[in-house]
């Protein structure tokens, strides 16, 4: 806790397996408490987030999912675990794709919050 700028991206890992005439195993989530998009969503329906699960941008912890998208930032999952986790991807991701890390990112900053441009390069 008192981050007061972002570092990492909420750094999605995606899994996927066939299985012999069943349909494949899938696995997809984000590296964070929650998933940019349900933040989105509680804000459009001016819902609370729940404890635990972002900043504001001063690094105080808050439950307004204004303050997390107005230049605060949500947490990963596991604290520093989580941390380590959402580092590697996220370097995987940008050396992979030639896409911006999560600090390079300033999209999110455009008041219509349209989603980072992870895993596409920079334009």
């Amino acid at each position: 806790m008192g981050g007061n700028r972002k570092l990492l991206g909420t750094s999605p890992m995606a899994f996927g397996c066939p299985r012999p005439g069943r349909l494949p195993l899938v696995w997809d989530q984000a590296s964070s408490v929650m998933a940019q998009g349900d933040i989105l969503l509680a804000a459009q329906r001016g819902e609370m987030l729940p404890e635990g699960v972002g900043l504001d941008a001063d690094g105080r912890p808050t439950n307004d999912p204004h303050a997390v998208l107005g230049g605060g930032s949500i947490l990963p999952f596991g604290n520093h675990k989580g941390s380590s986790i959402a580092f590697m991807i996220e370097i995987i991701a940008g050396a992979v794709t030639g896409g911006p890390f999560g600090f390079e990112d300033f999209r999110t900053n455009i008041p219509a919050r349209r989603p980072p441009r992870r895993g596409r390069p920079s334009s």
